[in-house]
């Protein structure tokens, strides 16, 4: 049986941001002998409970060292987590050589950048989004002259980065088409994966819902952190509680009387349960909004952008549960004002059905299929 090393700074878990690294696991276990490094940057709290699919063999690196690369410099803002992931390079290459592991995954740009010069029979970068993507959308809802410059900036930078990788994966893997095409890497050196989906919550209900809307995501993270600038001064117009969940708040940011600014929270699925609408607003970025299917799965109405729209629409998808709207507290109200548990009811439906279409077995193994056929073309 061949042996696949998943390597990341990120936690694999059932629930979370981070659900992807669990579904790729799960999937590449049924016929590969997978193995997990953690590499652990000391960062405080963890995003995620570590949770892996059943057989999966895991390791922890503590990064208690750094080592620079000038190549870092093209991502400013990464500098220091990828110089301690770059550290630990020599305890992950003689994991490889000791477990003689067949195929190495990078998740996330700073771990592949980091990591680029690692010796394997296979290197796979999970670049999941596209940097020039996420900038130009950026430089499109704000075109400001400091956003027009970051944007030719980090163009030109990451088409230097991808000139020095192109070489040394034989795979580089994106969540969306969109993403796929825009940072100009040799087609059939990349892929779209499916992004995996969580189950279906079975005899979830319509439940209580005490909670009229509820915003959730990582706030650090700046689509997310903008759009609840944005919008933050009118949420005292929406009529009825608002709570904001999610890891790095910023809670001295001024909150009207009905918004509850709670932050992290252990559960996330016990505060999306007892919402009725889920606002996402976001109007640049990269990626697919995965927030929106976690809002449906459990049930709630959700009120987003047209930016969202655009890319939910390239992957297929549509439904009446969502609604999109450039006035998200109008939309909101308006929701609220007709609500009913049959709102609930819907969204659950719309995520069984999404989960039935992009989760079927042909769609699934197809990035386990890729690897496959690498090996095959290598001879391995």
């Amino acid at each position: 049986m061949k042996k696949l090393l998943f390597v990341s700074i990120h936690l694999p878990s059932k629930i979370s941001g981070f659900r992807r690294p669990f579904h790729v696991l799960r999937i590449f276990s049924r016929e590969f002998e997978v193995h997990f490094i953690r590499l652990n940057l000391n960062e405080g709290k963890d995003r995620a409970l570590l949770e892996l699919p059943a057989g999966v063999r895991f390791k922890e690196i503590k990064c208690t060292g750094e080592r620079f690369d000038p190549m870092f410099l093209a991502y400013p803002v990464f500098i220091k987590q990828m110089s301690k992931m770059a550290w630990a390079m020599p305890q992950v290459q003689d994991y490889v050589n000791r477990e003689k592991i067949d195929c190495v995954v990078l998740y996330t740009p700073s771990c592949a950048i980091a990591l680029r010069n690692l010796s394997a029979p296979v290197k796979v970068a999970e670049l999941i989004d596209s940097t020039d993507l996420y900038y130009r959308t950026k430089t499109e809802h704000s075109p400001s002259a400091r956003n027009m410059a970051i944007r030719h900036a980090n163009r030109l930078l990451s088409r230097m980065v991808f000139s020095s990788l192109v070489h040394k994966f034989d795979l580089f893997v994106y969540i969306t088409e969109n993403d796929r095409k825009e940072d100009g890497l040799p087609e059939q050196k990349t892929f779209a994966s499916l992004e995996a989906r969580d189950p279906p919550l079975e005899d979830a209900g319509a439940g209580k819902r005490d909670i009229d809307a509820i915003l959730f995501g990582l706030w650090r993270h700046p689509p997310n952190r903008d759009g609840l600038r944005e919008i933050l001064p009118r949420l005292g117009e929406i009529n009825g509680n608002v709570a904001i969940i999610g890891m790095d708040l910023d809670k001295s940011l001024a909150f009207p009387p009905n918004v509850k600014p709670i932050g992290f929270v252990d559960d996330v699925s016990a505060y999306l349960l007892r919402s009725k609408l889920a606002l996402i607003p976001v109007w640049y970025g990269a990626g697919l909004q995965n927030k929106v299917f976690d809002a449906l799965r459990h049930g709630c109405k959700v009120i987003t952008t047209s930016f969202t729209k655009e890319k939910l629409e390239a992957s297929g998808f549509a439904s009446k549960s969502v609604l999109y709207s450039e006035d998200l507290i109008k939309a909101a109200n308006d929701a609220l004002a007709r609500y009913s548990g049959k709102d609930a009811a819907a969204a659950f439906e719309t995520y069984r059905g999404w989960y039935a279409i992009s989760t079927n077995t042909e769609k699934e193994t197809q990035y386990l299929d890729a690897v496959k056929r690498i090996f095959r073309e290598k001879g391995i």
